[in-house]
Parts: structure tokens; C-alpha cells; sequence
């Protein structure tokens, strides 16, 4: 089944049945992120999904390390480019940033301009926030 919410409802289950328990949890934890690679959902719903599923199924420090190690894994078996969770997060908070301020300085964001952020890497969004201080219009950011 496609259904993300299903996705959202197996992360919490796993979440309550493995809370004592950081192999099982692991383990929940490696089976869901396969999964949402399976199931053929968009890049911007992995990643979306991945955020809860990692907040809601927290790792200690010694198995977030191997936990990395099989999200590396699966990144090369898919042939898919998949970043850690410290580099999501900091890009989906200057992916917000980002738009904040280009909302403040040039008002509504057109769908396009919102896709290009959202699909950005670190370096371009660092780039798009240098540019927005004297950029006189939204091309000129995004040039």
C-alpha cells in the first residue's frame, strides 16, 4: 500500500513496541526507511516521511552511527542520493529561512521558485541567502 499515512501509523507503532529496546528499534527503524523507497513515493515524501519516522524513532548515539551506515547502504542500492538527518534538517530549516526572507523581500513565491528550493542542495540554499541581501529581484537571486 502507497498510503503515507500508513507509513506515519507503522512509525509510531514501532515507535511504542521498541521503546526499551534499541536493537529492535534498529532494526523497526532500517525496515521502514527500506520501505519508503519501495513503495515509490516522490523524493520530497521520502524525505518528509524519513524526518518523522527518524524524530519519532530515536536512535542512541552508538546506533544512529550504524543506522547511518545502512541509510549510506540503501542510497547505493537504489542509486539514489540521500543526505544524514543533521544535513536534512539544516537544509529543510534554511530551505524556510530562504523563503521567509524572499517572501518578506519580494513578496508571494511562484511554485516553480518554491520547487527549486525544496529540491536544493546546502551550498545553493547558503548561496540563494547571500544573494537575497542585495539582489533587487527574485531572477536575481535565483541567477
Amino acid at each position: 500500500m502507497n498510503n503515507r499515512f500508513a507509513m506515519v501509523m507503522l512509525a509510531q507503532l514501532a515507535a511504542m513496541e521498541t521503546k526499551h529496546d534499541p536493537k529492535t528499534r534498529l532494526i523497526a527503524k532500517t525496515h521502514l526507511t527500506r520501505l519508503l523507497y519501495q513503495k515509490g513515493y516522490k523524493k520530497q515524501d521520502i524525505i518528509r516521511l524519513f524526518a518523522l519516522i527518524d524524530w519519532l524513532i530515536t536512535l542512541p548515539e552508538e546506533l544512529m552511527l550504524e543506522y547511518n551506515e545502512v541509510v549510506k547502504q540503501i542510497e547505493e542500492e537504489k542509486h539514489v542520493q540521500f543526505v544524514t538527518t543533521p544535513e536534512r534538517v539544516a537544509m529543510m530549516k534554511l530551505a524556510a529561512a530562504l523563503i521567509r526572507l524572499l517572501q518578506r523581500r519580494f513578496g508571494q513565491l511562484s511554485p516553480d521558485y518554491l520547487n527549486q528550493i525544496q529540491q536544493a542542495r546546502t551550498d545553493a540554499l547558503l548561496i540563494w541567502i547571500d544573494w537575497v541581501l542585495d539582489a533587487t529581484s527574485l531572477e536575481e537571486v535565483f541567477s
